[in-house]
């Protein structure tokens, strides 16, 4: 297995202020042209972005977001264990959970240790990044558009509980908890209704 020796990273100190939860602080970006392949070319049929563009983001999702790990020798044992769980961290704003992962093959064994935070208000749906799901499908409706459909139109997100049925991309956001509620089976069914009853 040949690991390193894995060192702790920082953990979080009780009243961190790094973390940011305003949009409005993030500074501008542009994200690279979804329609324009690495070597530049401007992709203009749904063969190109079948065969040249979409190959090349999946990749890079694979190389940069997910990481890749090659496949040993001998099946890799993992472990988990988690330590101490803390639901009162920073004043209860969040849930604090020590665990270990524990790495083993017949080469040798590593551990690391991992702590994970988690906001105590996700249930009110404070953590989720609404605005960034939408923008993400508007971003997309270029090659949806390409490919003969309708993506969404607006930059602009709808507001809550306001669903948008009527493209090829659906989108709505709901008022309350992050779970699955009655509420978006029936957008959900309403949406299938609009194209699978064509």
């Amino acid at each position: 297995m040949c690991l390193p020796e894995i060192g702790y990273g920082r953990e979080g100190k009780e009243f961190d202020n790094a973390v940011n939860y305003d949009e409005s602080k993030i500074p501008h970006y542009d994200l690279p042209p979804l329609l324009v392949t690495a070597e530049g070319k401007k992709v203009t049929t749904p063969d190109e972005w079948v065969n040249v563009r979409r190959p090349q983001i999946l990749s890079l999702f694979s190389n940069m977001v997910y990481g890749g790990v090659p496949i040993p020798e001998s099946p890799i044992r993992v472990e988990y264990e988690v330590q101490n769980v803390d639901e009162t961290f920073m004043n209860g704003k969040a849930t604090r959970k020590r665990m270990f992962i524990r790495l083993s093959n017949d080469r040798g064994k590593a551990e690391m240790m991992v702590v994970v935070f988690v906001p105590n208000q996700a249930a009110k749906h404070t953590w989720a990044d609404s605005r960034g799901e939408y923008l993400s499908a508007y971003h997309a409706s270029e090659v949806h558009r390409l490919l003969g459909k309708q993506g969404l139109t607006s930059k602009a997100s709808p507001p809550l509980n306001d669903a948008i049925l009527d493209g090829d991309v659906g989108y709505h956001v709901r008022a309350g908890g992050h779970s699955v509620e009655l509420y978006d089976w029936q957008r959900f069914m309403d949406f299938a209704d609009r194209h699978l009853k064509k």
